[in-house]
């Protein structure tokens, strides 16, 4: 909402048709699109670049995820976007979030919501140790990793990462 209401040109997209019903209601002049990261190309232009992708929620644990959010940048352009910090997890993650199982690549995660909604899901985990490598392979570089404010990384439940497009090979930059 603030930044609908400051001007941002928005497009939101949201695979929940329940979010997107509610998007449109709230936000009636933002362009909304309902899908999955991966299968814009169903709903966007695939020649259509923004300079900044903004993605909440460990949606990008996976490299074919982040390769399609990678795809949308303009040049210069920013991907913003949050992960489930391992470290956090082997911790043992907190009463609401439990973890069921995990191993080096995923965890097997428990969550009780404040409604009272028990959700189980799997993640695919991205070590703070790895994200440059992780970049790398979807044309990224890293321009900035950090956790929650006033939290040591191994205390953060997520952290936040924005990485720009690499330069070409043999550009000098």
């Amino acid at each position: 909402m603030p930044l609908a209401q400051a001007g941002v040109e928005l497009v939101l997209v949201d695979a929940h048709p329940g979010m997107v019903a509610h998007l449109r209601r709230r936000l009636p002049r933002v362009e909304v699109h309902q899908g999955l990261i991966e299968e814009l190309d169903r709903e966007l232009e695939p020649e259509r670049r923004f300079d900044l992708v903004l993605v909440p929620s460990n949606i990008l644990d996976r490299a074919d995820l982040l390769g399609a959010a990678a795809r949308r940048l303009a040049p210069g352009g920013r991907l913003a976007f949050e992960l489930t910090n391992p470290h956090w997890l082997v911790a043992g993650g907190s009463e609401r979030f439990r973890v069921l199982e995990l191993d080096r690549a995923r965890a097997r995660i428990e969550v009780d919501y404040p409604d009272g909604t028990l959700q189980e899901g799997e993640l695919e985990l991205v070590w703070p140790e790895q994200v440059e490598a992780w970049l790398a392979g979807a044309g990224l570089e890293l321009a900035r990793m950090f956790g929650h404010p006033a939290a040591e990384l191994a205390e953060s439940p997520t952290f936040y990462v924005v990485a720009t497009p690499a330069p070409p090979p043999g550009s000098g930059s």
